[in-house]
């Protein structure tokens, strides 16, 4: 038994003495190797996707996915008695008249209104006729100098240029709304854009800029834009400026114009031994033509005439009334 452990206790210490050892020769080893670096992660740059190619038969503008659904169907639109989202999200008031909303109209209406283009609080339900009756001739210059401002810089920054054909009966029918429901409109027997109400003038001004200028183009009250406007809001017959020649012929003024007609032609003389005259306004001042109808052919006679207000200028369509 002593002999066996003579034997164990040199083979122990040997082992341990050896684990020392490769502990030491491997830690100087580690030591002497570089120290591990740390890089920052790359992210790789993943493809962009794709658009999904639409099913056989469809484009990409008859509809849409809806991740892996194809959605072939129009999404629904707001109906036309609600609000539209350009009321909900400019800094205009939302319009109603008779309770019902009106809805915007010009597809570059800003969904917020720049700070120097808003209405002025004070327009909401407000008839500025009142300022004509109240003899508040200071205020109602300042409110016509704000409306020109407005209409100047729609027209120039806001202005889809539309045809006037394709705006005019809506925006006849929008002013047909207005006015029966102002109640400054129904005192007056003239037509004015939006009947007396600076808000609805105001929206009138950013649904129609085309309109607008052309108002502007053509001289406001005196153009030609205002007799078709009359007429389609009833206030004119549209056969207001026929007049009949002497022979029986028709003959349409302008209302600009002052009329003379010679007449009784005397070939001997070369001469005319009768004249009349027609005009609505002063002859003074007023623009004159004279018209020689026993001489002249229809075709000459209608260079010389109005426009025939049973038919729209701006449409070509008849006026109805």
């Amino acid at each position: 038994m002593l002999k066996h452990k003579r034997v164990w206790i040199p083979v122990v210490v040997i082992g341990v003495i050896a684990v020392m050892i490769y502990g030491l020769l491997h830690g100087q080893k580690v030591a002497n190797q570089e120290p591990i670096k740390i890089y920052k992660a790359v992210e790789v740059e993943k493809p962009a996707s794709q658009p999904k190619p639409p099913p056989p038969g469809e484009t990409h503008e008859t509809g849409h996915w809806h991740g892996d659904h194809w959605h072939s169907e129009p999404h629904e639109t707001p109906s036309a008695d609600v609000p539209s989202e350009k009321v909900q999200t400019s800094d205009a008031p939302s319009f109603t008249v008779a309770g019902a909303p009106v809805a915007w109209s010009n597809p570059l209406m800003p969904d917020e209104i720049p700070e120097h283009l808003k209405m002025p609080t004070d327009w909401v339900n407000w008839d500025y006729m009142s300022l004509i009756e109240e003899k508040e001739p200071q205020r109602y210059a300042e409110m016509e100098q704000r409306l020109g401002t407005l209409v100047e810089a729609v027209i120039e920054n806001y202005n889809p240029k539309r045809p006037i054909a394709e705006l005019w009966d809506d925006f006849i029918e929008a002013e047909k709304l207005y006015h029966a429901h102002s109640e400054h409109a129904k005192k007056y027997p003239l037509s004015i854009v939006s009947g007396f109400r600076a808000d609805w003038y105001y929206q009138g001004i950013w649904n129609f800029p085309e309109i607008f200028e052309m108002i502007r183009s053509e001289g406001g009250l005196k153009g030609q834009w205002y007799n078709v406007f009359r007429v389609e809001m009833g206030d004119h017959d549209p056969d207001w400026n026929l007049f009949h020649l002497h022979d029986g012929r028709e003959f349409r003024v302008r209302d600009d114009v002052h009329y003379e007609f010679y007449t009784d032609y005397n070939e001997d003389s070369g001469d005319y031994s009768n004249m009349y005259a027609f005009s609505f306004v002063n002859p003074e001042t007023a623009e004159t033509i004279k018209v020689y109808p026993d001489t002249m052919s229809d075709a000459e006679l209608q260079q010389l005439q109005g426009w025939n207000y049973n038919v729209n200028p701006y449409t070509g369509k008849p006026i109805s009334r």
